[in-house]
């Protein structure tokens, strides 16, 4: 497989061969900087016609439940769903560290497994949310967890849109906030205008 992938590249990218004609293999340094500069300029020249902005400004992440976090500056630790820790570092990084994002081969099998008994209601769950001192959850609404925490009292829904709910612990450092929702004045963002 390498050598056909040398191959391709040799065709694609003749002059990364040119500097050695007798070189069986190319020097993965050189393939690494192609790839960064055919990305840059991929990103650079894309055209601006709002796809993106489109994808995620109507569900593919939870846009307005952050806003929400924002608002009302939110504290604490996190525990968030698993396909949504890209976005949130993008967008919460460095105020909030997540619990656990796409890289799940990083963090080790034990954090997801722990992840996943708390995601899918498995014996011990509530145990994960005190061992790491959870203060609010971004979840989705068909997370089998939206279940269990409308059981519990020391956590309260602030928000929900449909794809996102937003859970603070009510008697953590998060009182505040609770007792601005209960009050009725919680912050809430404007309605996203999608492109």
């Amino acid at each position: 497989m390498c050598r056909h992938l040398t191959e391709r590249i040799k065709i694609v990218f003749p002059a990364l061969t040119a500097i050695d004609e007798n070189a069986d293999q190319v020097n993965p340094l050189l393939i690494g900087a192609c790839a960064l500069m055919l990305i840059t300029l991929l990103v650079v020249a894309a055209p601006r016609n709002g796809r993106f902005e489109r994808c995620v400004l109507t569900g593919a992440f939870p846009v307005q439940a952050v806003r929400v976090v924002q608002l009302n500056n939110i504290r604490g630790n996190m525990f968030n769903q698993y396909r949504w820790g890209g976005y949130l570092i993008y967008t919460l990084w460095p105020q909030h560290k997540v619990f656990i994002d796409g890289r799940a081969d990083l963090h080790g099998e034990p954090l997801y497994r722990r992840y996943e008994r708390a995601i899918k209601m498995k014996s011990g769950w509530r145990q994960v949310l005190d061992d790491y001192d959870i203060q609010w959850l971004l979840i989705r609404d068909t997370s089998p967890l939206v279940r269990g925490l409308q059981l519990l009292p020391q956590y309260a829904l602030i928000y929900s849109d449909g794809e996102a709910r937003l859970f603070i612990r009510v008697d953590g450092v998060n009182r505040p906030v609770y007792e601005a929702f209960k009050a009725g004045d919680l912050k809430r963002p404007p309605p996203l205008q999608v492109p």
